[in-house]
């Protein structure tokens, strides 16, 4: 019996064979015959414009196109080479509609659109104009404490911008982009960008040069004192100095306020010169021994001395 079923099985093999490589190529055949379709997310650009003219609405950021053919074609399609586009030759000013094409050259030829979304796109041209603005800087943020921000010069003042007629003829001034001051503890020159709408441009530059002027903060301490000395006296002389008390009024960064130590100063007098006994009004001086601290007045600004010889 097993016999039997094997012959059968095996006669005319050629002839069955050749059926079987037969059915599978028009099974390949009919496979690559059905067509899939598949979406696409394409950017559009506008072409022709004319001269000294822009597109001055916003247009969808990209349209979506459906392209029919069999599945191993459309794999191989690398999407970003699909180029839609709206020609918009030999228009001038004004509102139009346009319709989005496809170059054919970025599709194989075997592949078909069925669909693009949306087909039409709403066009508004415009002429360019160009105009001088002033620019006005944006101050962001403080200077650290016992600095302070006194001013910004900007060079140039104004600056050349460009863009669509109905927007440029609105606009005076521009803001530059923040200017942080926060840190800060002394002047600087850096460049700084600009804060432009969409649609205009810079006609020279890119951007301006922002001289930030900062300023330390000082505060005028005022330091009680009485020990008064005395230098430069004879030997065979002896001085008694004025009891008084002095204020003494030094100029200093705030930012030290609270770290001076005020017994590293002096009041004193100079006696060199007096030769005979008697009274004196000699002014009141100071030996200072402390960076950044520099003397204002001091109230009174003299004192009597008695000269007596010994």
């Amino acid at each position: 019996m097993p016999l039997k079923i094997l012959k059968k099985i095996t006669h005319h093999w050629h002839i069955k064979l050749i059926s079987i490589g037969l059915a599978f190529v028009l099974w390949i055949y009919v496979e690559n015959l059905k067509e899939i379709e598949l979406s696409y997310p394409v950017p559009v650009e506008i072409r022709n414009i004319p001269s000294e003219h822009l597109v001055s609405n916003e247009l969808p950021i990209h349209v979506n196109v459906i392209l029919k053919g069999n599945e191993r074609n459309l794999q191989q399609i690398d999407h970003s080479s699909i180029k839609a586009y709206v020609d918009i030759k030999n228009t001038t000013n004004g509102e139009r509609r346009g319709i989005v094409k496809i170059d054919k050259n970025s599709i194989p030829r075997s592949v078909s659109i069925k669909e693009i979304s949306p087909r039409v796109v709403d066009i508004k041209i415009e002429k360019i104009q160009v105009k001088m603005v002033k620019v006005i800087p944006v101050i962001v943020e403080e200077p650290p404490e016992g600095y302070l921000f006194q001013d910004v010069v900007i060079e140039p003042e104004q600056v050349r911008i460009k863009g669509p007629d109905s927007l440029v003829s609105e606009i005076d001034s521009i803001y530059t982009n923040d200017i942080n001051v926060g840190g800060l503890t002394e002047t600087i020159v850096k460049e700084v960008g600009m804060h432009l709408e969409d649609k205009l441009s810079l006609v020279d530059e890119d951007a301006v040069s922002a001289k930030i002027i900062i300023k330390e903060k000082f505060i005028i301490k005022d330091i009680r004192k009485s020990e008064i000395a005395s230098i430069n006296v004879r030997e065979d002389f002896s001085v008694l100095i004025e009891d008084v008390f002095t204020s003494v009024f030094f100029k200093i960064p705030k930012r030290l306020e609270n770290s001076i130590s005020w017994n590293k100063f002096s009041l004193y007098v100079d006696c060199g010169g007096i030769d005979d006994p008697g009274t004196y009004s000699l002014p009141l001086l100071v030996e200072l021994n402390i960076n950044n601290v520099s003397l204002v007045k001091i109230e009174p600004p003299s004192v009597e001395v008695t000269v007596e010889k010994k």
